[in-house]
C-alpha cells in the first residue's frame, strides 16, 4: 500500500458546489464537463457502458450521489476542470495527496493512455465479430432489414472509435496510424460500398412488395426471398463477411503488437 494513502470521505455539497461553480467560469454546461471526464474514465478503464459512465459522474458532480474521490480520479476530474491536481486540493479544501501517491496516479492514468489505441481497436473488433453482417447472414433465416439497421450502427459506432484514437500519440510509433488505416477500411472498403448499394433498394423493392396481397401474407424472410436480385445480394453479403473476418484478422494481430 502506498504511504499517505488513506480511506477518503465522501465529497461535501460545499465541494460540489465549487465544482459547478467552476464550470460555469470556464462556461461549460455540466454535460459537456461530464463528456470530457468520461473520457477520462474511459482511458482509465477497459470498457465502460454508458450506465456506469454516468453512474461514477454522479458520485462527483450529483449532490444527492455524491461520493470519495480517489487519487486517479483527482487527476482525471482536475484535467476536466483545466486545474492542476494541487489546485483541484486547494479548491476543494481536499487533504494534500503524498507525491508518490500522486506519481501513482498519474502512471496509471498515462499508462492507460499508452493503451488507448489497443482498447479502441478491441472494442471495434467486438463489433466486427458480433453484428449478424460479420458473422455471415442467412436470407432464409435472418431478417435482412434489422441486419442493416444493425449494420449502420455498428458503422457509426466504429466510425465513433476512430475519434477516440489518441492524435498525440500518431507520430511516436506506427501502431496507432496502422490501427485507424484498418478501421478505415473496414468502413470505406469493406462497408460503404455493399451499404450505399444495397439497403435502400432492397428496402423499396419490400415495401412495394409489402402491399401486394401476396406480400402481406410473408414473413419478411419469406418475402426476402421473392427478391429479384437475391442471389447478387446474397454473393455480396457473403463477400462482405469474408472481408469482415480478414479485418477482425488483421485488428487482432495490431492489439497484439500495440
Amino acid at each position: 500500500m502506498h504511504k499517505g494513502r488513506r480511506k477518503e470521505k465522501r465529497l461535501s455539497l460545499k465541494q460540489v458546489a465549487r465544482l459547478n461553480e467552476r464550470r460555469n467560469e470556464l462556461g461549460r454546461t455540466l454535460k459537456e464537463v461530464r463528456q470530457r471526464f468520461d473520457r477520462g474514465l474511459r482511458r482509465k478503464e477497459c470498457i465502460l457502458n454508458d450506465d456506469a459512465l454516468i453512474a461514477r459522474a454522479n458520485r462527483i458532480f450529483n449532490p444527492a450521489m455524491r461520493g470519495p474521490l480517489n487519487a486517479e480520479n483527482r487527476v482525471i476530474l482536475a484535467e476536466a476542470l483545466e486545474w492542476s491536481v494541487e489546485k483541484l486540493e486547494e479548491e476543494l479544501g481536499l487533504t494534500r495527496l503524498s507525491a508518490e501517491l500522486k506519481r501513482a496516479a498519474r502512471y496509471s492514468v498515462k499508462r492507460i493512455e499508452d493503451h488507448n489505441a489497443r482498447q479502441v481497436a478491441l472494442a471495434a473488433l467486438v463489433q466486427i465479430e458480433t453484428y449478424q453482417i460479420g458473422r455471415g447472414v442467412d436470407l432464409e433465416k435472418d431478417n435482412l432489414t434489422r441486419v442493416y439497421s444493425a449494420a449502420y450502427r455498428m458503422f457509426g459506432r466504429i466510425r465513433e472509435l476512430m475519434c477516440e484514437l489518441p492524435a498525440h500519440e500518431f507520430g511516436k510509433d506506427g501502431s496507432i496510424a496502422a490501427i485507424y488505416e484498418a478501421l478505415n477500411s473496414v468502413l470505406n472498403t469493406t462497408l460503404r460500398p455493399h451499404l450505399t448499394e444495397w439497403p435502400e433498394r432492397y428496402e423499396d423493392w419490400r415495401k412495394n412488395f409489402g402491399k401486394t396481397t401476396k406480400g402481406k401474407k410473408l414473413s419478411p424472410q419469406e418475402m426476402q426471398q421473392m427478391f429479384p436480385e437475391r442471389p447478387a445480394i446474397q454473393r455480396d453479403l457473403k463477400d462482405v463477411a469474408r472481408r469482415l473476418k480478414a479485418d477482425a484478422k488483421k485488428l487482432r494481430s495490431l492489439i497484439l503488437k500495440a
